[in-house]
């Protein structure tokens, strides 16, 4: 009897072990408290930092660069853990060709306020996003055309703005997602990315689907989002950026999302891998960004 609740003990001590690391990196997802490591030059770039409120005690750190006296503007807003610089080589090809570009840390990231909140993480990313959008509106008066760059998780926040009470952007690009559902993103992230964070004794066989079951149940609680949204909202134009190999969000899962947008453009980068298309063809993926943006005044952009 004393070696069968020693085993009782050891199993709930084993799950208790789990639960609470799985919670740890599910809160980490959403609060990661990056810095810029990156050394950063804009001394020959037109650049302003700037401060958005978004909520109580809750600021975003943004960055403004200027392309003269254009009437367009790009709101960038970038991946899960990642930070506004991260997205410097883009925005420098933005300015050069003719927009004026907006980047922002996400809260908890980079040099935004942190937010230490459980959730709903959902509604405080589309906060932000919709927080860089109305700055636009009401501080740049002399802009006519706005348009929208997200990444991997940010696809998510960039989409959901259309239930927002709030002026939608001539155009989003939705580089790596998002996806038709949600549940199964965070067992493909482990996939992908768990050895860098979860430890070899939790990645054996009998450990693993526990710590992802957990991770899971954790993660989509801090989120707590109903997806997808009602898409006869959507105004935009929306280009899906998809990455053929991407082991997060499958082709198959983004193109089942592109299939409800009803003003849409896909294009396909073959052999690239999450987030790396404009490595695996950085001339096809500007030269498809640049028309894409364009095509509303006719300009195009040719290799």
């Amino acid at each position: 009897m004393i070696l069968l609740w020693l085993v009782l003990l050891l199993i709930f001590l084993s799950l208790l072990v789990i639960g609470l690391y799985a919670f740890y990196i599910a809160y980490r997802l959403y609060h990661p408290y990056t810095k810029n490591r990156r050394r950063v030059n804009l001394q020959e770039m037109n650049a302003n930092s700037l401060r958005l409120p978004a909520a109580p005690g809750i600021e975003l750190d943004a960055l403004l660069l200027s392309a003269g006296d254009s009437r367009r503007v790009a709101v960038i807003t970038h991946e899960l853990g990642a930070v506004k610089e991260s997205k410097l080589k883009l925005a420098r090809r933005l300015v050069k060709a003719g927009f004026n570009v907006l980047l922002f840390d996400l809260r908890n990231h980079g040099e935004s306020s942190r937010d230490y909140s459980l959730g709903p993480m959902s509604e405080k990313f589309t906060d932000d996003v919709a927080v860089a959008l109305r700055y636009v509106h009401e501080n740049l008066p002399a802009i006519d055309n706005i348009n929208l760059i997200a990444f991997s998780f940010s696809t998510f926040p960039a989409l959901y703005i259309i239930n927002r009470q709030l002026k939608q952007p001539d155009t989003i690009v939705v580089d790596s997602g998002p996806s038709a559902t949600i549940s199964d993103l965070y067992g493909k992230f482990l996939d992908d990315l768990g050895r860098f964070l979860v430890p070899s004794v939790l990645r054996l066989p009998v450990l693993l689907p526990l710590f992802k079951f957990f991770f899971q149940f954790f993660g989509t609680r801090m989120l707590s989002t109903r997806w997808p949204p009602d898409w006869s909202g959507l105004r935009s134009r929306v280009l899906f950026v998809v990455n053929a190999e991407d082991a997060i969000f499958s082709q198959s899962q983004i193109m089942a999302v592109a299939d409800q947008v009803p003003n849409k453009e896909v294009w396909v980068c073959p052999e690239s891998a999450h987030l790396q298309a404009q490595r695996s063809d950085p001339i096809g993926y500007e030269q498809t960004l640049l028309n894409f943006l364009n095509s509303q005044t006719g300009a195009r952009h040719d290799a």
